[in-house]
């Protein structure tokens, strides 16, 4: 990556007119990022981290600016920023551009799985899709992600979960569905709402079986049929009057 700033690229990329030190900080980290032929998928992964606690109007200047580059390293750069800003539209789009390379649409898939928090209809279809990834680290955090929602939208993804091979996904199913079947959902007083593992108050869909096959992770992988094979029937049994 080229390390040298020119002047006229802050003008050149909008980021430059903001007044804060910080601003102008993002404003020549994004004209470095625009002055570059390539950037690397290491340090894309680094994008979120670096900008995680920025804010104002330079970091959504910086993500625009890097979204709409023809370099496709560059876009995927401005993706990882506008999605952790809670960017509907780049949550959407990057899976459909053609000129990302896998390993840079991985990165994404990472990235959306650990950060959005919106339960935007259309986010969930996508962490849906990323739900159903066949290998790697993406489907189990996308399932939690599904889990800290709260939509009713997210359960028949934890259904299909319980139908995959790999231990962790199935036991995120599990959990999304447990929680909502045992309350978890739920508002328990002012405090406001529960916390993910966290009860609320009970459900028409709360039983004593419920309550008994929601176990922790290691003892879930012990018998970890005889809990699927639960929450499967109990899924037949409910989804109509959930509403599916």
């Amino acid at each position: 990556m080229n390390c040298c700033l020119r002047p006229s690229q802050f003008s050149e990329t909008g980021l430059s007119s903001q007044s804060t030190s910080f601003d102008r900080l993002v404003a020549e980290f994004g004209a470095g990022l625009l002055d570059s032929r390539d950037v690397p998928d290491e340090y894309l992964m680094f994008l979120p981290g670096i900008l995680w606690q920025a804010d104002g109007p330079s970091v959504d200047k910086l993500g625009e600016a890097l979204a709409a580059s023809s370099n496709p390293s560059h876009r995927a750069g401005g993706f990882l920023i506008q999605i952790q800003r809670g960017n509907l539209a780049a949550l959407t789009r990057y899976r459909n551009d053609k000129g990302l390379k896998p390993s840079q649409i991985g990165v994404l898939d990472l990235t959306s799985a650990l950060n959005w928090r919106d339960p935007n209809p259309e986010a969930i279809k996508v962490l849906g899709e990323l739900s159903r990834e066949p290998a790697g680290k993406t489907a189990p955090l996308a399932l939690q992600t599904l889990r800290r929602l709260r939509s009713k939208e997210t359960l028949p993804y934890f259904a299909l979960a319980l139908e995959n091979s790999d231990a962790d996904v199935q036991y995120q199913g599990m959990a999304g569905l447990a929680e909502f079947a045992n309350g978890f959902w739920q508002k328990p007083g002012p405090e406001g709402a529960a916390r993910t593992g966290v009860p609320g108050r009970v459900t028409e869909f709360t039983s004593s079986d419920t309550l008994s096959h929601f176990p922790a992770v290691d003892t879930f992988r012990e018998s970890r049929e005889g809990y699927v094979n639960f929450w499967q029937a109990w899924w037949q049994a409910n989804k109509a009057g959930i509403g599916f």
